[in-house]
């Protein structure tokens, strides 16, 4: 192990003790009240968006075809007049940013947590139970979900220009995917799977913020696509 990769690694290390003290001590109490948001677009994105959905879904074939093709990843596709959208338009969609969305809360339920000297567990008995998924090893410095290990990806100091504000936090992310390069990937044979965990506070507020983004795809197939958010208190 070289100088660089010795470094990197006691900075990793750190970072993950750093990550998982933050988290035990936020989560003292039993129960929380979990309020849960969504991101919602503006309305004038919002309209946008409803015409390109319309248009693929009256021309399905084409739209595989087409994107099968032309997608790339990190890049999506290039502009055609079939997307029922003009070029504008399409260009309004590609660079919306946090601006262009807003935070609106949802509902709100509770949410119990079960501290032990090995793990933190999470439940929730009322109708959104994807939280029953999440567990932190406290022994192991370890955070999976659905099974999957995720793995600690740094810190965050998200500045007051995001939907959910300022907030201070540590993220987890895993990915994994059936085809290795971008540029040879076949959109029909692709199977992958998206994981993001989010766990801060707010400032000012100090509001527990909780993300976690869940994506997955089979054969070309989108079987799930979740983004939950919101404020433990």
């Amino acid at each position: 192990m070289t100088v660089g990769q010795l470094t990197f690694s006691q900075q990793q290390s750190a970072g993950v003790d750093a990550a998982f003290g933050f988290v035990d001590s936020i989560f003292q109490s039993p129960a929380f009240t979990f309020e849960i948001n969504e991101l919602r677009p503006s309305d004038s994105l919002q309209a946008i968006m409803v015409k390109l959905n319309n248009a693929l879904v009256a021309n399905k074939e084409w739209a595989a075809e087409y994107m099968s093709k032309n997608y790339k990843p990190g890049e999506g596709m290039p502009y055609n007049e079939k997307l029922g959208i003009t070029k504008e338009e399409y260009d309004q969609i590609k660079t919306a940013d946090a601006s262009s969305y807003k935070l609106y809360k949802v509902r709100s339920e509770y949410l119990f947590v079960t501290k032990t000297n090995a793990s933190i567990t999470f439940k929730s008995i009322d109708s959104f139970r994807i939280l029953n998924y999440l567990l932190l090893y406290r022994d192991t410095k370890t955070l999976t979900f659905g099974g999957d290990t995720v793995l600690f990806s740094g810190e965050i100091n998200a500045p007051s220009a995001t939907p959910f504000g300022k907030w201070h936090g540590y993220s987890w992310h895993y990915e994994k995917s059936n085809q290795k390069s971008d540029a040879d990937i076949d959109i029909h044979q692709l199977s992958a799977k998206i994981i993001e965990v989010d766990i801060g506070r707010t400032i000012p507020g100090n509001k527990i913020f909780l993300r976690i983004k869940y994506q997955q795809i089979a054969q070309g197939v989108k079987k799930a696509d979740m983004d939950l958010l919101g404020f433990v208190d």
